[in-house]
């Protein structure tokens, strides 16, 4: 049950995954919780169970469209996802290469200092 929450938070959060009003929105909630999967990503015993539960899909579209904070995070996650070698097929048929090369792009270009005043920054 623990994933599927975390997989909630990921996504879009339903206000019953909110907290209370005033203390996270659901930016930061998306933020934490893909910190929270890169951290549950760099122990063994969950890495491949992250991936089969679903983990990818929402990491991925965070990465493609999350806030500056949240897109970093998704690609730590992601990093700390690909060490086990079951996973690095399952993260580029989930398409998470395109995402990443956007990033490095927006990285070299400046653009990604341009948008440093988002918020969860």
């Amino acid at each position: 049950e623990g994933i599927s929450c975390l997989l909630d938070a990921l996504r879009a959060p339903p206000p019953s995954l909110q907290l209370a009003a005033g203390s996270t929105s659901a930016v930061q909630l998306q933020c934490l919780a893909a910190t929270t999967s890169g951290n549950l990503a760099t122990d063994d015993r969950l890495e491949v169970r992250l991936v089969d539960e679903g983990i990818l899909p929402p990491l991925v579209s965070l990465l493609r469209s999350g806030s500056l904070a949240s897109r970093a995070e998704a690609a730590s996650a992601l990093r700390n996802l690909s060490v086990h070698p079951e996973n690095k097929v399952a993260l580029v048929q989930e398409g998470v290469i395109p995402p990443l090369v956007s990033i490095l792009k927006e990285a070299t270009d400046g653009s990604l200092n341009a948008g440093s005043n988002e918020e969860g920054e």
